[in-house]
């Protein structure tokens, strides 16, 4: 089993994206959160499905 560190703004993305799939959030909703354009939330989201 390894360690996985993360900073606080990856762990607060993962958190957001994490509400998004699960649909308590909307992407732009997400994307404002977050500092980022909604084309960049669903490639974030994209990523995390596979």
């Amino acid at each position: 089993m390894s360690l996985l560190s993360l900073t606080m703004k990856d762990a607060q993305r993962c958190k957001v994206i994490a509400e998004v799939q699960e649909g308590y959030l909307k992407v732009r909703e997400a994307a404002e959160i977050l500092g980022l354009s909604h084309r960049q939330v669903y490639r974030i989201k994209a990523r995390g499905e596979s």
